[in-house]
């Protein structure tokens, strides 16, 4: 640096440039070099080459003042070109002093790169199953190496490159370059890890519009985790992915909602195109006034609460089972005998062999989704009689215990109770059907008019099921082989009940142990489900009303239609143009002369509205037309109708970070994770440019 004056004078880094004086185009000065040592700068060729002796050849050039006319002059010199000349020429001939230097660099990071593509290998299929990488030791050829070394040896047993890559530098302790350390392992993780979720965030700026959802979880080192998921639709239709586990600070609305902004300003991700929203039932997230997603809508309007289709239907069997005592009694019956036979691997064989080959095994009730009861009651169901031997060959086994017979006999009896029969008999179908239900909702290809035709169909089924009492009770008889109910004979004092103060006293209305049962039992189940389910599907009609007509733009009148397209229109004002109405009048006439649609309606393998957007996103020439209607239907497509897949994170967490792996710290448990729940990404991405930085990286390391 010079000081001329009041102005300071350096070098400045433009004048390692040449800029063209017409298009601008800048040019770097390759035999331009600077000293840190004298503060100057040299033109190397001439040093080397010229015989012309000057400040850029000879002592170095600093004064900065005239340096950028100066620089242009003794570039345009002919001892500068002459030198320039030459010194191409050399190297065309002879090469670089470091060009050997040079050839082995090339040749370490190549043998480098083919050893850590069979270690990336390893890791896609350690990963995407969720297996745990390391072991006891780090000895290669040892059994307790874990599963990343032994599948290594596995390879190198087929793969002479590895085996003689292991023979040579495997083992060899610190200072040896080997690739296959746990160190290089890890950051490897990190750098795929990574990649997968860049991959991730780059389809969802590309898709626009997105919706969000998260639930949280301890981990096995109780640490709350908040899984954060996206649903954004490509060109074949909506899809879900799991990105990370959020930091939580606490579990208050809150503390959620600076966690969930936080990341998605870190990931460059515009809040402003969130469409909706989808958590579970707990206050927290899903209160109205200080939830998290009312604290969401405060900054978007627009991102809609979707409330979890999988566990709104969750919650209707669990309050339908606890409305009633009897029900509760019959499920506590049904796990209890499932207990017994499974405590003793005598009797779970006695009842093995005593059911025939197309009968089930008894199952135990399910901790998580009420729907998966169905397995319980339906084994039970078909086995009934059989079980029901075993039990009472139990109960006459002189060689078993006194507690054992005794437990048998009781369950036994239970089982003759024409209610439990009744119960079983209506249960099985019920929990069928929800249990069929629920596994569709958990799919994500699922939209929401989909699933808010699934809650209506269930709810009409259990409507319908209130008047076929007679023949529920017709099957639990022909089970139970008993025609009596436990009440039945049971004698009961008919009891004064005073009406009024003047009226005098009347006895109360008794009712048969069948009307009984019906009236307290059989029809308040049926009658909570369908309230349940009724007040479920009222917290999606906001949403319905927005797009329910999707679906039957087909059969929908014109003036409906303009009033439906006009609220979407009212709604979305930054999305949608005026011309959508007309756009949907118009649209209406093309699918009723779409002769595909027509012919193969039935046969489609989706919804009729990603049917509608596959169309239009595959034709620029219906876009031009229509270009409205397909930004409705990604809106529509995009909406989060459940979580499930922040339950499908869960599990891979509970494999990935297990008793043994308790350890693992926050940034390799989110790779392990991505890379495990978004396998297909895993598999098809393309590593080798990542892998060609990696390499470049270490083998700069490395001794010559």
């Amino acid at each position: 640096m010079q000081i001329d004056g009041k102005q300071k004078r350096y070098c400045s880094q433009n004048l390692f440039y040449r800029v063209h004086s017409r298009n601008g185009e800048k040019v770097p000065r390759s035999w331009l070099c600077y000293s840190p040592a004298t503060s100057r700068i040299y033109c190397f060729v001439c040093k080397l080459f010229s015989a012309d002796d000057n400040s850029f050849s000879r002592n170095g050039f600093c004064d900065w003042k005239n340096a950028a006319s100066r620089i242009q002059s003794h570039e345009n010199s002919i001892a500068h070109r002459n030198a320039t000349i030459t010194f191409s020429q050399r190297v065309q001939v002879r090469g670089c002093v470091d060009s050997a230097i040079v050839e082995q660099y090339r040749q370490k990071c190549a043998y480098a790169k083919s050893v850590l593509e069979r270690v990336v290998s390893v890791i896609k299929f350690l990963a995407e199953r969720g297996l745990a990488f390391r072991g006891h030791t780090e000895i290669l050829g040892s059994s307790s190496n874990g599963n990343f070394l032994g599948i290594l040896e596995l390879i190198a047993q087929f793969d002479p490159f590895l085996s003689s890559h292991i023979d040579n530098h495997g083992g060899k302790g610190k200072g040896s370059v080997s690739y296959l350390s746990s160190t290089i392992c890890d950051e490897l993780i990190d750098v795929m890890g990574k990649q997968v979720m860049k991959t991730i965030l780059s389809e969802i700026r590309g898709a626009k519009f997105y919706s969000i959802s998260v639930d949280s979880t301890p981990d096995i080192s109780h640490v709350d985790r908040l899984s954060c998921v996206f649903r954004y639709v490509l060109n074949d239709g909506p899809i879900e992915r799991f990105v990370q586990f959020l930091s939580m600070k606490g579990h208050g609305a809150e503390d959620l909602f600076n966690s969930l902004y936080s990341f998605l300003e870190k990931a460059k991700l515009d809040k402003k195109y969130c469409r909706s929203q989808s958590y579970d039932n707990a206050r927290n997230m899903a209160g109205k006034y200080s939830g998290l997603q009312a604290r969401i809508r405060e900054k978007n309007p627009l991102a809609e609460y979707v409330p979890c289709f999988a566990h709104s239907l969750n919650l209707v069997g669990a309050s339908a089972v606890n409305c009633v005592t009897t029900v509760s009694g019959f499920f506590d019956f049904v796990q209890n005998l499932y207990v017994f036979l499974n405590a003793s691997t005598q009797r779970w064989e006695l009842l093995t062999k005593g059911l025939n080959s197309n009968q089930l095994v008894l199952k135990r009730l399910s901790d998580t989704r009420w729907s998966a009861h169905s397995a319980a009651t339906k084994a039970l169901s078909k086995g009934f009689k059989n079980v029901k031997t075993v039990l009472e060959n139990i109960a006459e086994d002189p060689e078993e215990k006194v507690e054992a017979r005794t437990t048998a006999a009781g369950i036994a009896k239970k089982m003759d109770q024409l209610e439990y029969g009744i119960l079983l008999e209506l249960w099985t179908p019920i929990l069928d059907r929800f249990h069929k239900a629920s596994l569709k909702l958990q799919s994500p290809q699922l939209d929401l008019n989909e699933a808010v035709q699934l809650l209506t169909s269930l709810k009409e089924y259990v409507n319908s099921l209130r008047a076929q009492f007679d023949f529920f009770e017709k099957k639990g008889k022909e089970i139970t082989g008993s025609t009596s109910y436990k009440e039945e004979n049971q004698r009961k004092r008919k009891r004064s009940v005073q009406l009024t103060r003047h009226d005098g006293s009347a006895y109360e209305t008794v009712f048969s142990a069948q009307q009984k049962f019906r009236v307290m039992v059989f029809l308040p189940v049926l009658d909570h489900l369908n309230s349940a389910l009724c007040k479920q599907s009222e917290a999606y009609s906001g949403v319905c009303d927005k797009f329910g007509f999707l679906r039957n733009i087909r059969s929908l009148e014109q003036s409906d239609l303009r009033r439906a397209s006009r609220n979407l229109i009212d709604t979305y004002v930054d999305d949608l143009e005026e011309s959508f109405e007309d756009e949907i009048l118009h649209f209406k006439e093309y699918l009723l002369a779409d002769t595909y649609l027509q012919q193969n309606e039935k046969e489609l393998k989706c919804s009729i509205e990603l049917y509608m957007y596959r169309a239009l996103r595959n034709s620029s020439a219906l876009q031009d037309i229509f270009p409205n209607v397909p930004t409705a239907l990604h809106i529509y497509l995009s909406l989060m109708i459940t979580n499930c897949s922040d339950e499908r994170s869960f599990s891979a967490l509970k494999r990935i970070k297990n008793y043994l792996r308790s350890a693992l710290g926050d940034d390799k448990l989110n790779s392990l994770t991505v890379m495990c729940t978004e396998s297909d990404i895993l598999r098809s991405y393309d590593f080798n440019e990542t892998l060609s930085d990696f390499v470049e990286r270490k083998c700069r390391k490395m001794n010559f």
